[in-house]
């Protein structure tokens, strides 16, 4: 029975570590659904009713490009944050519309990027978060 016990502890640990806190400058904290499979980072935030102030998602890459982000099928604006191996911020996205079209404007960064993160619409702006700061990770 212990075996047992500790095997669904270990299973319930395991399953909470897709939830990191992504801590920016100023000590300005988030938690963030990670998003590390091709299935689950093209799901994204689409057709979710909002996005939390204190929450965000954090998309993991396998290897840096400069990866592409649409706002198709989204029900709210959000800012977008790119981020190199070194989890610098490269570039930033703010305050991007929903779309409704079947064309949607695709954004990208100005450099390779490993991970994404997006956030509620001017979080980057109210937060004075900027291209060159440094971000880091840990798991909540």
């Amino acid at each position: 029975m212990k075996f047992q016990l500790l095997i669904l502890m270990l299973l319930i640990l395991v399953s909470c570590t897709n939830i990191k806190k992504i801590c920016f400058k100023n000590n300005i904290c988030i938690d963030a659904e990670v998003k590390d499979s091709p299935e689950e980072r093209e799901q994204g935030l689409m057709y979710r009713k909002t996005l939390e102030e204190n929450k965000g998602m954090l998309f993991v890459f396998e290897e840096p490009d400069e990866y592409g982000f649409w706002m198709k099928n989204m029900n709210f604006p959000i800012d977008i944050i790119w981020l190199n191996e070194d989890k610098r911020i490269i570039h930033i996205e703010k305050d991007l519309a929903p779309c409704k079209s079947e064309s949607c404007e695709v954004y990208y960064p100005d450099n390779d990027s490993l991970y994404v993160i997006e956030v509620v619409a001017n979080f980057t702006e109210k937060n004075h978060i900027n291209k060159g700061d440094l971000i880091y990770f840990k798991l909540s």
